[in-house]
């Protein structure tokens, strides 16, 4: 709840119209040529996106793994044009930890991929065609265009029921971007770009994808993904709340265009999925308690199902999927507010509130079991199963569990919060000891 009174503050954004020249994948081989006032603007927002970028890194925002780094680095030099240069900037991948579905790019040519897009997509080639989309918005210098607008043509717009940049809000950054004066980052990772320039990644995204050779058939599975998010999530605002854009269903039929026009004979192109998921594999699951954090219960579910039909013996996932039922049964409300009326009524529909909780309470000790079989030596279900077994009553385990944990761990970091826990556990113990007595 903390999160979304914290994103409820966040009530307004820059949201930018405008229109922008189109152009074709074809034609781009080196980048936009603008004049000498913009190529002024351009440098001051390289400058200030570099100023914001440590900033970024000063907050502990981004996550970094060298294998997984150096893998998306990879995948961006292929899908970028070979004849593409310019000295000014950088092309890179970064990621966010940030558990919402969601891309941008700076002006540095620094790509940002939020660990929430990359533990939804499937594969490689969708990747190709992500990174396609926000290469596009580079080349193009969309950022200096928007900025341009963001000076002449601003509107503020009210934005509701919405969780933005959570990141922001995990590591502290939002008021240094407000303070610093660089709507850039709003433009870019908020509001997003016309509906002329989206449209026109969408395209060139395609063309950048299948020169590096992807296959073209990932591209529109993107789309059906993100509606796939709003057919079943309330709060799954962060990409459709992108009001420049085109609908997803003409993003769609754009995309699939193009496919049919210049790519329907095309087979035999790379997907890479097995690839893919042996990079993510890890990140999936920090992304599920990224979710979890902020009361995203199904969305967590979802990463740490995903590993799990590939890793059926991950100890990390199980101990998450503990954790996610443990907390849907003592936190209805949250996953009530997280899912759309039709997904919610789905999963609820045919049971008591009572029965529900039951079940649920039942696979979270499933899950926390699982774990500890995989890795008996794993502390951290321990911890789990004696919280669960408080909500449940159930004391004497509470203990047992409370004890077992700090025996396996401990150093651990959160010792004194699990002593105060067998406290308060010794002390309702008393309590109920006490009415006993004095019920004879």
């Amino acid at each position: 709840m903390a999160n979304r009174c914290i994103a409820a503050g966040c009530l307004f954004c820059i949201l930018l119209l405008f229109t922008f020249e189109e152009c074709t994948a074809a034609n781009i081989k080196q980048p936009k040529q603008l004049s000498k006032r913009l190529l002024k603007l351009e440098e001051k927002l390289i400058q200030r996106s570099r100023q914001t970028e440590e900033r970024i890194y000063r907050s502990g925002a981004v996550y970094n793994d060298p294998e997984l780094n150096e893998y998306l680095d990879s995948i961006v030099q292929k899908v970028l044009p070979a004849d593409f240069k310019d000295d000014k900037i950088d092309i890179k991948v970064k990621i966010i930890r940030d558990p919402t579905v969601n891309a941008f790019a700076l002006p540095t040519g620094t790509v940002y991929l939020h660990t929430g897009l990359l533990a939804r997509i499937e594969n490689e080639a969708q990747l190709a065609f992500i990174l396609g989309h926000e290469l596009s918005h580079i080349v193009n210098k969309d950022g200096v265009y928007a900025t341009k607008s963001l000076h002449s043509k601003a509107v503020t717009t009210k934005l509701c029921d919405l969780v933005i940049a959570p990141a922001a809000v995990f590591f502290g950054i939002l008021g240094d971007l407000v303070r610093s004066g660089f709507g850039l980052l709003y433009v870019s990772s908020v509001t997003g770009y016309s509906k002329e320039q989206e449209s026109r990644a969408d395209r060139e995204s395609v063309a950048f994808a299948v020169k590096a050779g992807y296959s073209a058939e990932e591209g529109p599975k993107i789309i059906d993904i993100l509606m796939d998010e709003r057919k079943r999530y309330k709060n799954a605002s962060e990409i459709y709340f992108l009001m420049s854009h085109p609908s997803n269903k003409t993003r769609r039929k754009i995309i699939a265009g193009v496919i049919e026009e210049q790519y329907k004979n095309r087979t035999g192109d790379l997907v890479n999925r097995e690839t893919y998921f042996r990079h993510i594999t890890f990140l999936k699951s920090y992304n599920a308690s990224l979710n979890i954090k902020m009361e995203r219960f199904r969305h967590a579910l979802d990463n740490v199902e995903s590993v799990l039909a590939v890793r059926p013996d991950d100890a990390e996932a199980h101990f998450y999927a503990g954790e996610i039922y443990r907390k849907m049964a003592s936190d209805r409300r949250s996953l009530k507010f997280e899912l759309s009326k039709k997904e919610w009524k789905r999963i609820t529909s045919d049971k008591k509130k009572e029965e529900q909780i039951a079940e649920w309470r039942k696979k979270s000790l499933a899950e926390y079991k699982r774990a500890l079989d995989g890795d008996p030596g794993y502390s951290a279900p321990n911890r789990g199963i004696g919280l669960l077994y408080m909500d449940m009553g159930e004391y004497d385990k509470a203990l047992d569990s409370f004890n077992r944990y700090l025996k396996l761990n401990a150093g651990a970091k959160d010792r004194r919060y699990v002593k105060s826990l067998i406290k308060t556990v010794n002390d309702r113990m008393k309590e109920r000891i006490g009415k006993g007595t004095k019920g004879r």
